[in-house]
């Protein structure tokens, strides 16, 4: 079950435009992300993503995209899939491959 939480960022990218504003964080033992969002003062919490991954940060990038950092050795982008129902969004983890800076 959830049992440590790992904080995170509000959401500001452009690749999951639906969670713009909203607050993502994830539990450390479950593997869970969830988005946290204020209905009028009134929190709602979503899961997003049910992995089997221990998530021990978040970042962002300029672009302002989250990054999630996990003790598999990777770093995944967080983005989301409109599949062929409009209604239906799923939200995926995609191996981050980041060139350093210049």
């Amino acid at each position: 079950g959830d049992k440590s939480i790992t904080g995170g960022f509000v959401y500001r990218g452009a690749l999951a435009e639906s969670l713009l504003g909203q607050y993502i964080f994830a539990d450390y033992v479950s593997g869970r992300i969830y988005a946290l969002t204020d209905k009028s003062g009134t929190y709602i919490n979503n899961t997003l993503i049910d992995s089997d991954l221990n998530i021990s940060a978040f970042g962002t990038d300029d672009n302002q995209e989250l990054y999630i950092c996990a003790f598999d050795g990777k770093i995944y982008r967080f983005e989301e899939w409109l599949d062929f129902n409009p209604r239906l969004t799923i939200f995926k983890l995609v191996v981050s491959v980041l060139k350093p800076p210049l």
